[in-house]
């Protein structure tokens, strides 16, 4: 979900970097245990009225199952305690991500 969400947000002149970075990186694959988990993890912030992507919570279950910790630019769109976040900003420099 991850490597999808780059490649289509690259721009042309960034591919070659772009798929020299996704590449040096290991890719998670979607099981049925980490679909369940993405499923339960929409299922209960649903129930707190809060709505999450289904890519979200994908990439939120795959780090929380690996005890990774996530990088992103839109730390609000990845509110459970149970997973580090790091804030990334445009220049790439990396803070916590405040809790809410």
């Amino acid at each position: 979900m991850t490597r999808l969400e780059v490649v289509r947000g690259m721009r042309d002149r960034e591919r070659e970097d772009t798929f020299n970075l996704i590449d040096s990186l290991e890719t998670i694959s979607i099981t049925g245990e980490l679909a369940d988990s993405a499923g339960e993890i929409i299922r209960s912030w649903r129930g707190r009225g809060i709505t999450l992507s289904d890519a979200d919570a994908i990439i939120a279950a795959s780090a929380i199952h690996r005890g990774l910790a996530l990088v992103t630019t839109n730390a609000k769109h990845f509110p459970m305690p149970e997973l580090i976040v790091f804030q990334a900003d445009e220049q790439g420099h990396l803070s916590p991500a405040p809790r809410t």
